[in-house]
């Protein structure tokens, strides 16, 4: 494995993902390219400058978070590199297209380990990435989550 997609939607997760990641094995010339999701606004009756204001804010929130995964992947090794991106879209939509655009041999989701009617509501990013992806993939999931889906 040389090339693993990370896609970390907020702190938490973030840190679970990073933290599986630096108890693993690598090779010494890995590359992680570490991504953040924003998903499109609703189409809502509000005013452009809220919106603006609220993909602004995501943005910056997004662009930290990536920053931070990839500054903790780098102390793997000398030659790991860990490149850090935010982008626009459906998550998983653009996890899957971002991994087979970059060829990568591996993506790493977490999961919230939702089941049942929420499931249905909230949707799963890392189910619809499990079966879309062109490689492998890691699920993280938090210590406690329910091993079954529903």
């Amino acid at each position: 494995m040389r090339k693993v997609l990370v896609a970390v939607e907020d702190e938490n997760f973030g840190e679970l993902i990073t933290e599986y990641l630096l108890a693993e094995t690598w090779p010494a010339d890995i590359q992680f390219r570490v991504v953040h999701t924003i998903q499109p606004p609703p189409v809502w009756d509000l005013p452009p400058t809220y919106w603006t204001a609220l993909m602004e804010d995501a943005e910056r929130h997004g662009k930290a978070l990536v920053g931070k995964t990839a500054e903790k992947l780098k102390t793997i090794g000398p030659n790991v590199t860990a490149e850090a991106l935010v982008v626009q879209g459906f998550p998983d939509e653009k996890i899957c297209e971002m991994a087979g655009e970059w060829n990568a041999d591996a993506v790493v989701v977490g999961s919230h380990g939702r089941r049942g009617f929420e499931r249905l509501v909230m949707g799963s990013v890392s189910v619809s990435v499990l079966a879309h992806a062109p490689c492998t993939v890691i699920v993280v999931r938090k210590k406690g989550s329910p091993q079954k889906q529903a």
